[in-house]
């Protein structure tokens, strides 16, 4: 596959990712009230025991910082998490706390996984869409910039 057929079946492989993304995104929404960029989001204050800084976050996530403090003021009014800065330390740093309502979110997340990703399996219970997705995205991933 060359030229103008590659650059065709690049497009139908992004449409699939944005229409897939766009699926998971509703269905969050439906089931949580949250969005999929917040509900991941909450998962990873969980992954740092419920707690790390706006910059930590936007770095791991990919996103700016205005990125993510826009989803924490979201999240904040929503009661799911608190924001807070260390007095002794920078008071520029602001770290992002899980409440414990956030927490009670984040178990009924996990609890709903299976549902979440049951309409994503293609075979077997092992056999992913994920799986087939990350193997086909590795090469493009290569020609990203860090």
């Amino acid at each position: 596959m060359d030229g103008p057929e590659y650059i065709i079946r690049i497009c139908e492989l992004l449409d699939l990712a944005h229409r897939l993304r766009s699926f998971q995104n509703s269905r969050t929404q439906e089931l949580f009230g949250l969005s999929l960029e917040q509900s991941v989001l909450l998962c990873r204050l969980e992954a740092h025991y419920g707690q790390n800084t706006v910059t930590a976050l936007a770095t791991e996530s990919g996103r700016t910082p205005h990125t993510i403090t826009a989803m924490v003021n979201i999240l904040e009014r929503e009661g799911l998490v608190v924001r807070r800065r260390n007095r002794t330390a920078d008071r520029r740093q602001v770290w992002v706390l899980l409440t414990a309502l956030g927490a009670s979110k984040i178990q009924a997340v996990q609890q709903a996984g299976p549902e979440l990703i049951a309409r994503l399996r293609a075979g077997s219970k092992d056999d992913l869409i994920e799986q087939k997705l990350d193997e086909a995205l590795r090469p493009m991933r290569a020609l990203l910039p860090d």
